[in-house]
């Protein structure tokens, strides 16, 4: 998506920080607005763990690659924060 076409905060920003090379990831992965609202959703539900929407990509998307990978793999992620600002606005708020 071009850069504030979707809803996920701190993602897509339209450019590449300086300290991102291609050596310090292994692959990138686009994940839907809606997706990531999900996962965020079902990670809370779940597991009882709070992240935002950014979180909730990243989640989804380990996944995925863990699923592609299969048994005997270990796929790490980051959770750039916790859900706790978005308590307000519509992430938690219902589906």
């Amino acid at each position: 998506h071009p850069p504030g076409t979707h809803r996920i905060e701190g993602g897509g920003l339209g450019f590449v920080p300086q300290m991102i090379t291609p050596d310090t990831y292994d692959r990138l992965d686009q994940v839907s607005t809606a997706d990531a609202f999900a996962t965020a959703r079902e990670v809370a539900r779940s597991d009882g763990v709070w992240t935002g929407p950014s979180g909730g990509a990243n989640i989804l998307a380990a996944v995925r690659y863990a699923q592609e990978l299969g048994p005997g793999h270990r796929v790490v992620t980051v959770q750039p924060d916790s859900g706790l600002k978005y308590l307000a606005g519509n992430l938690y708020g219902g589906d």
